[in-house]
């Protein structure tokens, strides 16, 4: 198995690890590629954010947001610092 991962790989083990399905080893790859890539870094702090939210909210999906409400969303998202 190979320690360093391309993004996309990165990008599958965030989704598996806000799941809850990510093994031993892919944890270890996930750690080692974010410990150098700062946008994957950036995606996994957002990846984060975005899946708490779903699941403080019952009725999410079929939650009408206001246009306020969609801006305070963004504004969360775009002045995230790591």
């Amino acid at each position: 198995m190979k320690l360093h991962i391309s993004c996309k790989e990165a990008v599958d083990h965030i989704n598996k690890k806000e799941e809850g399905k990510l093994s031993i080893w892919q944890k270890i790859q996930l750690w080692n590629h974010l410990a150098i890539c700062v946008l994957c870094k950036r995606f996994s702090i957002q990846n984060k954010m975005l899946t708490k939210l779903f699941k403080q909210t019952d009725d999410f999906a079929t939650h009408q947001f206001t246009n306020e409400e969609k801006k305070k969303i963004i504004d969360t998202l775009v002045t995230t610092e790591d």
